[in-house]
């Protein structure tokens, strides 16, 4: 007889150590089916031990163990894949189970048993041990590298896992790295049904010759014995935190995982976090040779400072001011005869961004959750869009404070953007692509194509980016000066990537529009000195107890006010986090919900740490838990 300690595989409160009994032996890393409050649910198996070994803790237990069918039980998860999960979640105050079901797909820990593991030996010639590296180059400097390390390992017999944060960023290298070796590639993507999945991931497994192993996280839990290269591509991205529980970082799994395998793990980007490029200058990350401080393109980049750009009085009277510069202008005139295409972005949708009240100077916002409205325009006439909750209403309307007609709109949305464009250019083309004109994935893809094909103006916000994959003869910022609003740590790193992004895919010329030109991240992003913008972020950082200087816990409370309050007095009153800073602003959710959020550094004495985490985890779970938030909002 066995005593079999378990971990639930589910995202839900953590139950770590669920404890069963077995006649049969089953190997830890096994995936079983264990009963648990009337359901038989996935966990994977952590300790097995004989009934004689637990005999005296058993005897004065309150409880009695309920029986595993060992039937149901199926390896799957290598020792270091276990290990790796138990880092990460003692990092991010989670399961172990809830750990692993960000990183397996649901139909292996649900029903795997026609999964059979080929615990091949490795190849030993030219094995490396663990090395960090980071890789800051182009897309393409990256792709070439990449190219050669797979041939590289292919040689030595290994094979090489390529994790990206979303499908669209997987796309951009799919064709590229594949190509000579599709028999020995494994693309985990636009797969629609589980048998297709569960086909892919076998032949994957069983495949006896090294592969090429391209996916989202969840392929990093894939059983090869054989991966000698790991590749964290596009470390920057904020999509490889987890949105919803258990929060993870994939970044921080995949790292663990590369060390507990003892190979190579090469975080890489065209602008690498602030915190990895830390970890460099301490020795902690080697770079790899090719890798620049400065971002190249072949375009002409331009700085354009529009408070200088003069409006004529009529434009002066009425507040208005302009959109499109003359020396824009000047570049789309030359792009309609030259027959070359154009992009320009803006951070926001819809007309504009915010509406005040010319008399009283009071926001119109939602009736529902209080955040401001968007300004949106439609062939019936404008209307108010809440971009928080989703509510809707006619723009027709008086001052909600003093009942003034004189409502103004403020700043530069796409709709902004597209009604200049046709009073400007009206010959041109064009192609809007937001979340309020294209919806789906696909559909993005063949607005893009399309453009891509037929040239003109692609007039689009973040949401068309990921699609941008190949150059474009000249692309234009109109605005984003609105993101120096927000109160987030992260915001200029979002801001200096952004710029790199459109700059590096802008073949001829690139113009960013700014009413803050003096900013030296701006000054920064248009020359693509990486370098100059990290001494300066880095100082903010350290100024601000901020990341890498300090790990943030975020805390969040979800509710109605009153509840919010309430809740978040309790939590404050224990004194194991007597040093919460809570901020004294609620942020607007949907149905008429608001949010309040704490943060908290991260203790570093380890005692004081381990009582945290007690704490945490007798915490309730409307109350969010965040270690090392990619926003503190």
């Amino acid at each position: 007889m066995y005593i079999i300690t378990c971990s639930p595989i589910n995202k839900g409160p953590v139950r770590e150590g669920l404890s069963y009994f077995s006649k049969d032996r089953i190997p830890e890393g096994s995936l079983v089916k264990v009963p648990l409050r009337g359901k038989n649910i996935s966990a994977i198996v952590l300790e097995v031990k004989t009934l004689e070994e637990e005999k005296y803790a058993l005897k004065g237990a309150s409880f009695s163990l309920k029986k595993i069918n060992s039937k149901s039980a199926f390896f799957f998860y290598f020792t270091e894949i276990i290990a790796t999960a138990k880092e990460t979640a003692n990092f991010f105050y989670t399961g172990i189970g809830a750990v692993l079901s960000n990183y397996t797909p649901e139909f292996v820990s649900q029903n795997g048993h026609g999964i059979k593991i080929m615990n091949r030996p490795v190849n030993k010639i030219g094995k490396t041990n663990h090395e960090l590296l980071a890789f800051q180059a182009t897309e393409e400097e990256r792709l070439l590298e990449y190219k050669g390390l797979i041939r590289e390992y292919f040689a030595k017999g290994q094979s090489v896992l390529i994790c990206f944060p979303t499908v669209e960023d997987l796309e951009r290298f799919r064709v590229e790295l594949t190509r000579g070796i599709e028999k020995y590639s494994f693309v985990f993507k636009g797969i629609k049904t589980k048998k297709e999945l569960s086909l892919v991931w076998t032949s994957a497994i069983k495949e006896k010759h090294s592969v090429l192993l391209l996916g989202t996280p969840q392929i990093l839990t894939i059983p090869r014995k054989d991966i000698g290269l790991i590749i964290v591509e596009k470390e920057l991205s904020r999509f490889y935190k987890t949105l919803k529980r258990p929060f993870t970082d994939a970044r921080f799994f995949a790292e663990n995982l590369a060390k507990n395998y003892k190979i190579p793990c090469i975080l890489s980007d065209t602008s690498l976090r602030i915190e990895t490029t830390f970890r460099i200058e301490a020795g902690e990350i080697n770079r790899i040779s090719a890798s620049k401080m400065r971002v190249t393109s072949t375009a002409v980049s331009s700085l354009i400072d529009m408070k200088k750009i003069s409006t004529n009085k009529t434009s002066k009277e009425s507040g208005a001011f302009e959109i499109i510069s003359k020396e824009l202008k000047q570049i789309i005139e030359k792009s309609q005869i030259n027959n070359e295409r154009v992009f320009l972005f803006a951070i926001r949708r819809g007309l504009s961004p915010i509406t005040l009240c010319n008399d009283c100077k009071t926001i119109v916002k939602c009736d529902i959750c209080e955040s401001p409205v968007i300004l949106h325009e439609s062939k019936i006439e404008p209307y108010f869009l809440c971009h928080h909750c989703g509510k809707k209403r006619p723009a027709k309307e008086t001052c909600s404070s003093c009942g003034s007609w004189d409502l103004r709109a403020f700043g530069i949305g796409v709709e902004r953007i597209v009604e200049n464009l046709e009073y400007n250019f009206p010959n041109i083309p064009r192609t809007l692509i937001s979340k309020d004109t294209f919806s789906t994935s696909k559909a993005i893809t063949l607005g893009v194509e399309k453009f891509m094909k037929n040239g003109g103006i692609l007039i689009g916000t973040e949401v068309v980016l990921p699609y941008l994959h190949k150059k474009i003869e000249h692309s234009a910022i109109i605005s984003l000066d609105s993101l120096f609003a927000l109160p987030d740590f992260k915001i200029h790193e979002r801001i200096f990537s952004i710029i790199q992004y459109i700059r590096e895919r802008s073949k001829l010329t690139f113009t960013l529009q700014t009413r803050q030109n003096d900013s030296l991240v701006l000054q920064s992003a248009i020359r693509g000195d990486y370098n100059n913008f990290y001494r300066y972020e880095l100082q903010n950082r350290k100024d601000y107890k901020l990341p890498p200087f300090e790990t943030l816990i975020k805390f969040s409370v979800e509710g109605k006010k009153e509840e919010v309050i309430k809740n978040v007095d309790s939590v404050i009153k224990n004194p194991i986090i007597n040093d919460l800073e809570v901020f004294p602003v609620f942020a607007p959710a949907k149905n008429g919900k608001v949010i309040l959020t704490a943060i908290l550094r991260r203790p570093k004495d380890k005692n004081r740490e381990k009582e945290l985490f007690s704490y945490i985890q007798t915490l309730p779970p409307f109350i969010k838990i965040e270690v090392s938030p990619e926003s503190t909002i």
